[in-house]
């Protein structure tokens, strides 16, 4: 609703009034992804299943990247939003209908399938009130840590998404629907760098039942590779090396984001 009502928007303080309550009906889609991971999935499957649903970041910048360019130059930039919107209100009438809270309750769902959900479940912890996990943090810096770190990779995404377009026009004067298409080459390669991550974290924990080698050690590397791979890009005007630049250090930066919701169901479940 929110983002077809972007079309109503006649100056900058509209525009942002209207960005903010998009970030805030947008907050608890994230928050809501964790706690659905942990209710209907067993810990071995957990980051390749969040790697599928988060990918979709990315995946929707391949796709909107151009869709939307396009959209805006056949019909105005207000009706890009109101198609936008329109489309997200029929997804979440589908969704409203076919999910329900636990798996149990669902009619899709058989009793082996419930079994192997509740395979390998962390012990319960008692932190059911704000003061109760402020206190559990307490004993575990993984998640502290984690959440630090987090706070970078949503850096990167927001400035991926707002930065990007603007370098390449005013850097490259490039027109706005070869931006589109050049920009889904990043997320093109951030896409399969998350069903990577989500794999690949999944795999080690299979091997090793260790939470700090599946996921904590593959943000670590994944964020230091990101800051490694975006350095070329301050010291070229090459749009070749830029592209490439900016594609390595999404594709880096976002492969250990199915960990890092993997760990939140891992540590604190409840």
């Amino acid at each position: 609703i929110v983002s077809g009502m972007m079309a109503l928007a006649s100056g900058f303080f509209s525009i942002l009034l209207l960005r903010v309550a998009l970030g805030i009906a947008e907050g608890p889609a994230f928050p809501a992804l964790t706690r659905v991971s942990a209710d209907w999935l067993p810990t071995s499957e957990r980051a390749r299943a969040l790697a599928i649903s988060l990918s979709a970041i990315p995946l929707a910048s391949v796709i909107g990247a151009s869709f939307i360019s396009s959209l805006i130059i056949l019909l105005s930039w207000k009706l890009m939003f109101i198609t936008l919107g329109a489309l997200g209100l029929i997804w979440s009438t589908c969704w409203y209908f076919i999910f329900t809270d636990k798996p149990h309750q669902s009619k899709f769902v058989n009793d082996l399938e419930i079994l192997h959900i509740q395979e390998d479940q962390p012990k319960p912890i008692k932190a059911g009130s704000l003061k109760e996990f402020l206190a559990y943090l307490q004993h575990q810096p993984k998640l502290v840590t984690a959440y630090l770190a987090y706070f970078c990779l949503g850096y990167l995404l927001s400035f991926s998404v707002s930065w990007w377009p603007g370098l390449l026009q005013q850097t490259y004067h490039l027109p706005l629907q070869q931006i589109g298409w050049l920009l889904c080459i990043p997320w093109f390669c951030a896409t399969l760098s998350i069903l990577a991550g989500g794999q690949l974290s999944d795999q080690i924990w299979q091997k090793t039942h260790c939470v700090v080698q599946a996921r904590f050690n593959v943000m670590i590397i994944c964020n230091i590779g990101s800051a490694i791979a975006f350095i070329p890009l301050i010291f070229t005007h090459s749009l070749i090396i830029a592209i490439s630049s900016i594609s390595f250090g999404l594709a880096l930066g976002l492969m250990p984001i199915a960990p890092f919701y993997a760990l939140n169901s891992d540590l604190a479940k409840e």
